[in-house]
């Protein structure tokens, strides 16, 4: 499970690394600006939960997440087709993350942790 997590997590990084690299003084005050700002922020919130959520929490807390980037991912999409390379950043922490939440809700139940 810590191979998952550690990949989970350089993902996320990686991904908030691309977003950064978009929100530049040239962004602020355009519509795609809030919606990388609050995408930074679910990715920021999503790096925490990773590393230190307890182990209990993390399956649902995770499946929250991922619905809300989920849902940030279709506006990017719908609206701003410039962004189409963050888009694609954000559908492989969906599909990574997603795996480590199976994995550790398949550990919980089998009684590994």
């Amino acid at each position: 499970m810590e191979a998952e997590k550690s990949s989970a997590y350089k993902l996320v990084i990686d991904t908030m690394e691309a977003v950064n690299e978009k929100r530049t003084y040239d962004t602020i005050g355009t519509p795609e600006r809030d919606v990388l700002d609050k995408l930074v922020i679910e990715l920021d919130e999503l790096s925490y939960l990773i590393i230190s959520e307890d182990i209990s929490n993390l399956v649902t807390t995770i499946n929250v997440k991922l619905d809300e980037l989920k849902a940030l991912n279709e506006k990017i999409l719908a609206s701003y087709t410039h962004l189409k390379n963050i888009s694609d950043h954000v559908n492989k922490i969906s599909k990574v993350v997603g795996v480590l939440a199976k994995v550790i809700a398949k550990a919980g139940s089998g009684g590994l942790i």
